[in-house]
C-alpha cells in the first residue's frame, strides 16, 4: 500500500473532474454545510477572523492526529468556551482539554459519532458547576473513560475512578476540580495516544476532515466546482495518511491471507473498488 500511494494519487489526480461531475446539488450542500457549521460552532466561543481561522487550523492539526471528526472537536471547543469564565480556561486551556478528549478517543478506537453521548456528558459537566452522575456514566460509557482515569489521578482519590465516581454521586465534585484534574493529566493521555493506532475509521475521520475544510474554503474563494477538483487532488496528495490505517487492517486479516498469492492478486485488483466502497462511492469518496 505504501509503495503504491503514488500510483492511486495519481490516479484519483486524473479522475478529478470525472468525480467532481457526480456530485448533486444536495450532496454538495451537505458538504458545505458541514463546514458552516464548523464556523459557527467557534463563533459560538466568540471567535472571528483571524481568530477563528487560527483556532480551527489547530483543531485540523487535532483531527488529523488523533482521527476525530472536526466539527465534533469545534463543538466541544464552542460548548467549553461558554463555561471558560467559570473554569478561569484560557484558548490554550480549551485546546489542551479538546485535544485531552481528542486522544481517549483514540486511545479507546471510538468514534466521535459514537461517543457523542459522552462529549456532550463531558460539557455539561464543566458547564453545570457539579458534575452530576448521570454526565459521569455518559463520560464513562461513551468511549471516554480515559479522561476520568486521568482526573482520578489526584490526591484526594488516588487514581481510583471508583472513588472519583463515589463522590461524584454524592456531589462533591466541582467543575472546576474535574476540569483541573484532566488538564494536569494531559500528559499521561499524550503518551498513551502516542502509541495507540489509528483505526481506519479514524482514518478516514481525517481526511474527511481535511476535505470539509478545503472545499469550505476553496468554495467561498473559487466556487464549487474548482474546490470540488482541488478537494480531489488533496485527497490525492494526502492518500499516504490512511496508508498506516490500512497496514492495520491488512494485519487483522492474517498472515496466511497476506502470504497467499492468490489472496494477495484479489486483493490488489479489488484495492480501487474497495477504496471507493470505504468513502461510500465516487461521491463519498469526492
Amino acid at each position: 500500500f505504501q509503495r503504491s500511494s503514488g500510483a492511486i494519487g495519481s490516479s484519483l489526480k486524473g479522475l478529478a473532474s470525472t468525480f467532481a461531475g457526480a456530485f448533486t446539488a444536495k450532496q454538495l450542500q451537505g458538504v458545505l454545510d458541514d463546514f458552516t457549521r464548523l464556523q459557527n460552532s467557534l463563533r459560538v466561543a466568540g471567535l472571528e477572523g483571524e481568530a477563528l481561522a487560527g483556532v480551527q487550523s489547530k483543531l485540523l492539526g487535532l483531527s488529523t492526529r488523533y482521527g476525530v471528526s472536526i466539527n465534533e472537536l469545534a463543538n466541544l471547543y464552542g460548548q467549553s468556551a461558554q463555561a471558560a469564565s467559570d473554569l478561569g480556561a484560557s484558548e490554550e486551556q480549551l485546546l489542551q482539554l479538546t485535544e485531552a478528549s481528542a486522544q481517549a478517543l483514540k486511545i479507546t478506537g471510538t468514534s466521535a459519532a459514537q461517543a457523542q453521548g459522552a462529549l456532550l456528558g463531558l460539557t455539561q459537566a464543566l458547564a453545570s458547576g457539579t458534575v452530576r452522575a448521570e454526565e459521569f456514566n455518559q463520560i464513562n460509557e461513551g468511549g471516554l473513560r480515559p479522561l476520568l482515569q486521568v482526573a482520578a489521578n489526584t490526591e484526594r482519590f488516588g487514581g481510583s475512578v471508583a472513588k472519583l465516581r463515589q463522590a461524584v454521586v454524592d456531589g462533591k465534585v466541582s467543575s472546576q476540580e474535574f476540569y483541573t484534574a484532566i488538564l494536569a493529566g494531559s500528559e499521561e493521555l499524550d503518551a498513551k495516544a502516542s502509541k495507540a493506532t489509528l483505526t481506519l475509521a479514524g482514518a478516514f475521520e481525517a481526511l474527511s476532515s481535511r476535505l470539509t475544510v478545503y472545499m469550505g474554503e476553496a468554495s467561498a474563494a473559487n466556487g464549487v466546482t474548482a474546490a470540488l477538483s482541488g478537494a480531489i487532488g488533496l485527497l490525492a496528495d494526502n492518500i499516504e495518511v490512511i496508508i498506516p490505517a490500512l497496514a492495520v487492517l491488512v494485519s487483522a486479516l492474517g498472515i496466511g491471507f497476506v502470504t497467499n498469492a492468490i489472496a494477495a492478486r484479489v486483493a490488489a485488483q479489488s484495492l480501487g473498488a474497495s477504496l471507493l466502497t470505504a468513502f461510500g462511492g465516487p461521491v463519498g469518496l469526492a
